[in-house]
């Protein structure tokens, strides 16, 4: 009886110690601002490390409680660092991507899948390299250059097998849909691509070379635009380093944080205007009240940037920066 008493006591204990299991619950929206439970598009959940383990476990949640994705992390603060295997789900709770990860970046062979369960595109992004604009920051996934291997349409039409074939499939641009077709073969980009939107009069025509943009023209409201890089994000006139000259000459150390010796790194997002102006700064990180206050001033009256492009188009950019504030 002590024996069964004693095997109890310590299942009671692990369970406990398994339930107080430290977590941060966040409810988001989709752009990753926190909100109320009730007015959340997700419920991110992430738990510490498992024993032997020094990844954070991510799970992410729909409103309606089917699983929105399911990995590891290796940081979360003030931004998710990916590690190891991601899953994710659609509203439905079916599979809807696998993709493997290391320090953020995605790596080996990904998998997508149409609701149903079938492939709907394979893609390797080891050992692809491809010319960028110097100024691109890596921040999604989409960023990082891929080899495409397998591709079918919602028919079940395969369009590309074996890294070949001709590509022809309509695919979201911020708040339109554009039908986009070209070649691949060895699964990079080749030769002529075209893209037409349908809804608008906004169309390019792209000559690619072993998956390197050689050439682009595109046109949008009667204003015609030519380009060498598909993407190309913002930056500060005369560069970064330039910027953060701007900051440390125009940033004024609050009196109260001054006094009590408060130091530390403001993590901030903005957007940058079409124009290059910067608008809707917000704190995503902050430090204290007063130095929050003077980072989000300096950085809302901050001189234009050039604005970021795609297609040769200036489109509005969502951007994240760390302002640091030393006594020194």
């Amino acid at each position: 009886m002590k024996r069964l008493t004693l095997l109890f006591i310590l299942a009671a204990g692990l369970q406990f110690a398994h339930a107080q299991k430290k977590r941060n619950v966040y409810h988001l929206k989709e752009n990753g601002d926190r909100v109320s439970k009730d007015s959340a598009d997700l419920t991110r959940i992430i738990e510490e490390p498992d024993s032997g383990s020094t990844y954070f476990v991510l799970k992410e949640f729909y409103p309606n409680g089917q699983p929105r994705a399911l990995g590891k992390l290796s940081a979360f603060d003030p931004q998710l660092i990916y590690e190891g295997e991601l899953i994710r789900y659609d509203k439905n709770g079916k599979k809807c991507s696998v993709v493997n990860y290391r320090d953020n970046r995605p790596v080996g062979k990904a998998h997508y899948f149409f609701s149903d369960g079938r492939t709907s595109r394979l893609v390797d992004f080891d050992g692809v390299t491809v010319k960028q604009h110097p100024e691109t920051i890596q921040r999604t996934m989409d960023d990082y250059p891929f080899r495409m291997i397998y591709l079918a349409d919602s028919l079940n039409n395969v369009l590309v097998k074996d890294g070949n074939g001709h590509y022809k499939m309509p695919l979201k641009m911020f708040s339109e849909t554009i039908v986009e077709e070209g070649d691949y073969v060895d699964g990079l980009k080749e030769g002529l691509w075209k893209g037409k939107s349908t809804s608008s009069d906004l169309w390019y025509n792209e000559q690619f070379q072993k998956g390197n943009l050689i050439s682009g023209e595109s046109f949008r409201n009667g204003e015609s635009y030519t380009y060498t890089f598909d993407t190309e994000q913002p930056v500060f006139k005369g560069g970064m380093q330039k910027f953060y000259r701007y900051v440390g000459a125009n940033v004024v150390y609050p009196r109260i944080a001054y006094k009590n010796k408060v130091t530390g790194k403001v993590f901030l997002s903005f957007v940058i205007e079409k124009d290059g102006t910067v608008a809707d700064v917000k704190v995503s990180r902050g430090v204290s009240k007063e130095i929050d206050e003077e980072a989000v001033r300096v950085l809302s009256r901050s001189p234009k940037w050039v604005s970021g492009k795609h297609h040769g188009i200036p489109v509005r950019v969502k951007y994240n920066i760390p302002l640091s504030f030393s006594l020194n």
